[in-house]
């Protein structure tokens, strides 16, 4: 089961909780949550992945592709606080490389305030 929850931040951040696992049969879902964002003009998104206990390829790709759409309109997806699993996923397909992951959504909400690049807890 995936759930996904939207919260407004601060400066236009939205903070997106996730829940569960983003799988084939929620990959859909994933994708449409995070184009309604993008609809609303909104392109500066934390994602908190502490609750997210699993994730595949569909997932990753989902998010590679929204990650993409961001930087194209001057924003970016940011991550925050990854369960242990998906951290690995994130490790083995060497996508630590391309986003940032930050240890909680403080600190990646407060690097959209500084424009700063994540630490490097993530390699």
């Amino acid at each position: 089961m995936f759930d996904m929850q939207f919260d407004t931040g601060e400066d236009n951040v939205v903070i997106g909780h996730l829940q569960g696992k983003i799988d084939v049969d929620s990959q859909i879902r994933f994708k449409e949550e995070l184009l309604s964002q993008f609809k609303r003009g909104t392109f500066n998104i934390v994602l908190d992945m502490n609750k997210l206990y699993y994730i595949n390829s569909f997932g990753l790709g989902v998010l590679s592709s929204a990650l993409k759409q961001a930087r194209e309109n001057e924003g970016d997806v940011k991550l925050a606080d990854l369960h242990p699993n998906v951290l690995k996923m994130f490790q083995v397909t060497w996508l630590t490389k391309l986003f940032e992951i930050y240890p909680d959504i403080d600190s990646a909400c407060q690097a959209f305030l500084m424009n700063e690049a994540a630490p490097s807890i993530s390699d």
